[in-house]
């Protein structure tokens, strides 16, 4: 198991940057930034109390040749893709999620949670805890080095995303 655990501070008040989370320009702003070839809202389902966003992802995989080709075996040449799901509470601000890898599904784990909370009235802090288990013989490791390096790398990009945002940058 490896732990997914990355915080940064936004120039950006607290409960602002937490509504951009779901606003749809704002995370194709932030696909842009994170070199994501798609980044999809699959659908929508609300309760009372949370809403539960499906969204997909295909990044622009930039990996060693050792998992290029696992990826490439594993889903037949097809482009890789990831699914997240989003619990996101009506009130509060922290979320949690999980990816739904589309290999190796039954081996793979990934979840955790989202935080955001005040700095002062103009900056926030954005902390991600999570988890990642691969339970696949031979190259658990490498994928999951990998996959958590490659979480961090993007987590890194938040607060430029967040900087262009305010200064009225959209896609």
């Amino acid at each position: 198991m490896s732990k997914i655990y990355d915080v940064r501070e936004i120039e950006m008040p607290a409960e602002e940057f937490y509504t951009l989370q779901n606003d749809d320009n704002y995370e194709q702003l932030q696909a842009k930034y994170m070199d994501y070839v798609h980044y999809t809202e699959m659908r929508r389902e609300e309760t009372a109390n949370v809403l539960r966003r499906f969204i997909r992802i295909e990044p622009r995989v930039h990996a060693p040749k050792t998992i290029k080709r696992i990826l490439d075996r594993q889903t037949n040449g097809d482009p890789f893709h990831f699914d997240e799901i989003r619990d996101v509470p009506k009130s509060g601000m922290q979320y949690s999620w999980q990816v739904l890898p589309p290999i190796f599904a039954d081996k793979i784990t990934i979840a955790g949670t989202f935080l955001v909370e005040p700095v002062n009235q103009h900056r926030c802090r954005r902390t991600i805890h999570g988890e990642l288990t691969v339970r696949v013989l031979g190259v658990g490791g490498i994928l999951g080095k990998f996959a958590v390096a490659e979480l961090v790398k993007g987590y890194g990009k938040v607060p430029t995303v967040a900087s262009a945002w305010l200064n009225g940058e959209r896609v």
